[in-house]
């Protein structure tokens, strides 16, 4: 019997550094409200801050307090509906930034996927939803960009879905205070495309063997 060769299918993967993932998602959640976004750069810079501190093992007393100024300014500015989508809803500014120091999440600040996609050697599907905020599109779609350009693995398929959120529905604005409005499960397209990838990378490994 032929075994069947090794895929991967990333659907919203994490492909760039958490601190990364983590300021750009956090800068979206405190402009949601805002439609033009005329405060992201300034927004961006200070949660590039702020998790840059929060993921080191150990803070400074004035550190301490740098970090907990930061979000005491930027924590409220979530939207409530949103804070109640991702558990946010009772914690105050010092418990959200305790949350941070937690081994899983600090692992993941801590983390670079790059790292582990440089070393995969098999076909590789990454899918995103274009309005995706917990894991945004431009921001990960580049990290792989970057693995293909390095010539790692040239075998990485990237697919950017118009109109869908982290959940891959379609929706208007991909902020997690919609995710109860929608009652799809996940766009048709979406398993269209996988199953049409499996099929074509599988004809093309029997076309060169």
């Amino acid at each position: 019997m032929r075994r069947a060769r090794a895929r991967i299918v990333l659907l919203a993967g994490l492909a760039s550094p958490g601190t990364e993932n983590a300021s750009a998602v956090f800068t979206l959640l405190v402009n949601e409200d805002k439609g033009d976004k005329q405060n992201y750069d300034v927004d961006k810079k200070k949660f590039d801050r702020f998790f840059d501190l929060v993921r080191q093992e150990s803070l400074t007393q004035v550190e301490k307090e740098e970090v907990l100024k930061i979000a005491e300014r930027m924590f409220p500015r979530i939207n409530d509906e949103t804070k109640a989508v991702l558990g946010f809803s009772q914690l105050t500014p010092e418990i959200f930034v305790s949350i941070f120091s937690i081994p899983w999440m600090h692992a993941y600040l801590n983390s670079s996927s790059v790292s582990y996609l440089k070393e995969v050697k098999c076909p590789v599907l990454a899918i995103y939803g274009e309005k995706d905020v917990q894991v945004p599109a431009k921001v990960n779609i580049e990290a792989i960009n970057n693995i293909i350009g390095e010539g790692e693995n040239t075998d990485i398929t990237i697919i950017e879905i118009p109109n869908v959120n982290h959940l891959f529905q379609y929706c208007e604005t991909g902020y997690p205070s919609e995710y109860g409005i929608s009652k799809q499960s996940m766009v048709a397209e979406v398993l269209n495309i996988i199953s049409d990838w499996i099929v074509r990378t599988q004809e093309e490994r029997r076309a060169r063997s």
